[in-house]
């Protein structure tokens, strides 16, 4: 309402707008720059849609029934939220005030352990008195460890983004499973001495050869008798 038509084109003060503002409605204290940074983002949107209403959201659904709630705890308790999310169009948000507000369930994050056998304590303290005895200040500086990637093919637990919901944290609950799960890897041991191995012995120098440790897994491709002869004509012990 405040425009002036200056050479045939309609131009606008942010300051007459807002000085109408302010006495249509007196009783609202209205900061400048904020004004100014609203009023520029509802003429945006305007321009964008031809309307000042707000913008169409995703479609997900927000809204948190009795019935639905109910209806979760029918669901495979080993889906995750962003499953859901998926399975349903429910938000993630949604899900977790569903099992928060309304279950009230906590998550608790799994920890995976390995069981030990009889045969595996000598083991091990076999390998930490050798690691005393051998330890000294920049031990780990000169140790090079290797690993490798593997696509999984089960239900494989990645424990730093898993997440159990409970009502209460179970001490004695435990799921056993495989040492070694179904997986599957792109390396060979041809490979592995090829494109892994041998670039990397080639930038050691004499003083790393001599007095650095190589640490390795019993991977196929690294336990294999080409791949631990090799390593035997650079590392010795």
């Amino acid at each position: 309402r405040n425009g002036r038509k200056v050479e045939g084109e309609w131009q606008y003060s942010v300051s007459d707008c807002l000085e109408e503002f302010r006495n249509e409605f007196s009783n609202l204290a209205v900061d400048e720059n904020s004004f100014r940074c609203t009023l520029r983002r509802v003429v945006q949107v305007f321009r964008d849609t031809g309307s000042v209403g707000r913008k169409e959201g995703t479609g997900l659904t927000t809204k948190r029934t009795p019935e639905f709630t109910e209806n979760v705890r029918q669901i495979e308790p080993r889906t995750s939220l962003r499953v859901l999310s998926q399975l349903t169009g429910v938000s993630i948000g949604t899900w977790q005030k569903i099992v928060k507000k309304n279950l009230h369930l906590f998550p608790y994050r799994l920890t995976c352990v390995q069981e030990l056998f009889e045969v595996d304590y000598p083991r091990g303290i076999t390998f930490c008195r050798w690691f005393l005895q051998n330890f000294h200040d920049d031990l780990l500086d000169k140790t090079f460890f290797i690993d490798e990637a593997w696509f999984y093919l089960n239900e494989y637990v990645n424990s730093q983004n898993m997440r159990m919901w409970d009502v209460a944290k179970l001490n004695n609950f435990y799921v056993e499973q495989p040492l070694h799960p179904q997986k599957i890897g792109t390396l060979t041991c041809e490979r592995y001495r090829d494109e892994i191995l041998t670039p990397f012995i080639e930038q050691l120098d004499d003083e790393e050869l001599r007095h650095d440790y190589f640490h390795q897994n019993g991977a196929r491709a690294h336990s294999a008798g080409d791949s631990i002869q090799m390593l035997r004509e650079f590392f010795d012990d």
